[in-house]
């Protein structure tokens, strides 16, 4: 969703992804994995929904996010 991309691009993680956008958006990746469960719902938008859309995106990546 729409509201899972802006967290993940201007996030506390967001520049683990680069510091343009450009790049922020092709590294969501390592972005959405170096999140803990509690640090993505603190992010400002992001609830129960947001959250377990960013999750079963990164598992059809094949990732998972911190613990």
């Amino acid at each position: 969703s729409r509201r899972a991309f802006d967290a993940l691009m201007k996030g506390r993680h967001a520049e683990r992804g680069g510091k343009t956008p450009k790049k922020r958006a092709t590294n969501l990746i390592p972005i959405a994995t170096a999140y803990s469960r509690a640090e993505l719902l603190s992010e400002h938008g992001v609830g129960e929904t947001t959250l377990a859309e960013i999750e079963q995106w990164l598992q059809l990546q094949g990732q998972s996010r911190a613990s």
